[in-house]
């Protein structure tokens, strides 16, 4: 069995404590998938904060007013 990777594309997340709270994930030539806690629980990361391994990755955060720019350009809900 062979590993194919998933499409490449961008990952932003939007966590509350260790939770995910709201998920957009960016790939070419797809539409933007919007996912918020409690609605698409099933599609979401279920990984906390601390799994992913974000913490300790130089530049892997972005500023809330990023976040809520990426979510309103991909068409969520301000």
């Amino acid at each position: 069995m062979s590993y194919i990777p998933e499409k490449p594309g961008t990952w932003f997340v939007h966590f509350s404590n260790e939770h995910v709270q709201r998920q957009i994930t960016l790939r070419p030539s797809q539409m933007p998938q919007l996912m918020i806690a409690g609605r698409d629980d099933l599609q979401m990361c279920q990984l906390t904060l601390s799994e992913t391994g974000l913490t300790s990755k130089n530049g892997a955060e972005i500023t809330v007013e990023e976040f809520e720019k990426q979510w309103t350009a991909a068409g969520g809900d301000s």
